[in-house]
Formats: structure tokens, sequence, C-alpha cells
């Protein structure tokens, strides 16, 4: 009887060793690290698009006078999507390369992991975490793609638009040089008037009333060439301005409610100054040439 009986407890004995399972850690590592670069490579894709977008994004904002203009808000709902999106992504990728932390952190000094021992049940714990985590990152990266696309959308649909900042700067550059050229020539167009009208009078070919009438035209004319100067000094003040504050941008934002069409505006109507100057010049200039009695 006490034989059958140490029988059947060194079968029970036996029975439950063979029911004790194990996990081979360089196996689980493997599949761990796979996952894991994976995840990482698609996440450095992501990231590059969300700084390229992002970059827009700021180059665009740094350029808006009013944030709150209806154009714009428009835009900068669909950028804090795109940041919440990007974010959940980058968690998600987080909890990932924690739950590989976890791991190699629990199996070191281990080859073998069993059922039996403390940290099989960490070891499930790490890797439903990840699987659940892993499922998690498909869901995201598409809406991430979707909000992604939706900004861009926004932008593009918008009345703001991108220009090459060397050619908008190359022409409001040589606007500047052909009014300060037209400029140089009103001056010396004025000083060879002036000069032979006083040599009239002094050579009297014109009398004291025509002289003095004449005179009266020449401080006119001084006026306006004083108004184009300032005009053109501002201009120039105004070009300087544009190139300090793009210094470090490749294109720049046009359209309503931009830094740029503001600046845009004020050089419209500097030039708009000068032009009306010109022809009160002109106007002037005609009455100014001396005639002989």
């Amino acid at each position: 009887m006490n034989i059958k009986v140490s029988l059947l407890v060194v079968l029970s004995l036996i029975l439950l060793n063979s029911c004790v399972m194990l996990y081979n850690t360089q196996d689980i590592r493997n599949t761990i690290n796979s996952n894991v670069d994976q995840t990482n490579r698609n996440y450095s894709k992501v990231k590059a698009d969300y700084e390229q977008k992002n970059k827009i994004f700021e180059t665009l904002k740094s350029s808006i006078i009013s944030l709150k203009d209806p154009s714009f808000k428009v835009i900068s709902d669909e950028k804090v999507a795109f940041d919440s999106a990007y974010q959940n992504l980058t968690k998600t990728k987080e909890d990932i390369n924690r739950c590989q932390q976890q791991f190699e952190q629990l199996v070191i000094g281990k080859s073998k992991i069993k059922s039996n021992e403390p940290e099989w049940d960490k070891l499930k714990q790490i890797k439903s975490d990840m699987t659940l985590s892993t499922s998690q990152l498909n869901g995201l990266g598409e809406s991430y793609t979707s909000r992604s696309n939706s900004l861009v959308g926004a932008i593009n649909n918008s009345h703001y638009k991108r220009l090459n900042k060397s050619t908008f700067s190359s022409q409001m550059q040589k606007n500047i040089g052909e009014l300060k050229n037209s400029l140089l020539e009103v001056n010396g167009q004025f000083k060879l008037f002036d000069n032979e009208m006083r040599k009239a009078y002094m050579n009297k070919q014109i009398n004291d009333s025509t002289y003095q009438s004449k005179k009266e035209i020449a401080a006119k004319i001084l006026v306006e060439l004083n108004i184009m100067e300032a005009a053109a000094k501002r201009l120039v003040a105004l070009e300087s301005k544009f190139q300090r504050r793009n210094n470090k941008n490749d294109e720049i934002w046009i359209g309503e409610n931009t830094e740029t069409n503001a600046l845009m505006k004020k050089i419209e109507s500097k030039i708009d100054v000068i032009k009306k100057a010109q022809l009160e010049f002109r106007s002037l200039s005609n009455a100014l040439k001396p005639k002989t009695e």
C-alpha cells in the first residue's frame, strides 16, 4: 500500500514538471527587436514628414499679421489636429521602445524563462503591451497621414501663396534701381533748366516778372523732388527691412494678412508717390524752360 502511494506521488510530480512552459529569451528578443526596428524605420519617415510640414506652417505663421484672421484660423486648427496625431503616434512608438527596455531588464542573465518563475507573468505583460501598442500604431499611422494631408490641403486651398524669395527680391531691387536712376535724371534736368533760366535772366533774355514767375515754378519743382527723394529713401528702407526679415528663408508668403503683402502695399504706395511727383515735375519743368523774348 505504501509503495502504491509513493508511486502516485512520483507520477504526480513528473506530470507537474512536464506542464512547465518556457520561453527562449533569444527568440523573444529577436521578435521584439524586429518589431522595434520596423517601428523606428516607419517612425523616421513620419518624423521627416512632420518636420517638413511643421516648417512650412511655422514659416507661414511668422508671416501672418493677425493669427485670429479666419483665413489663417482654418489652417491653425488643422495644425492642432496634425500635432495631436503626431504626438499620439510618438507616444505609442515610445511605449514600444519602453517594452523592449523592460524586456532586456527582465531577462538579464537568463537564457530561458519558465512558467513557474516570477518573471513569467511580467514577460507575458510585456508581450501583451507590445502587441497592443503595435496594433494601435497602425491606426495612428493612418490618422496621422489623414491629418497631414488635411493640413496641406488647408494651406493649398487658402489665399496664402509661396514665392521664391530671390526672385521677389531681385524684382524689388530692380524697381528701386530704376526709380533711383529716374530720380537722378530728374535732378539733372532740373539743374539744367534752372541754370538756363538764370543765364537767360542775366543775359536779359527774360524780364524780372518772367524770372520771378519761373523761380516760383522752380520752388514747386524742388518740393516735388524732395517728395520723390523721401519716397525713394523709404523704398530702400522697406527693402532692407524685407531682407532682414527673410534672410534665412528661401521662400516667402504673400496674400492678404501677411507681412510681405503689407510691405508690398507700402512699396506700391511709395512708387505711386514718385510717379505722381514725376508727372508734376514734367508739367512744371515745361513751364520752367526759358523762352527768349
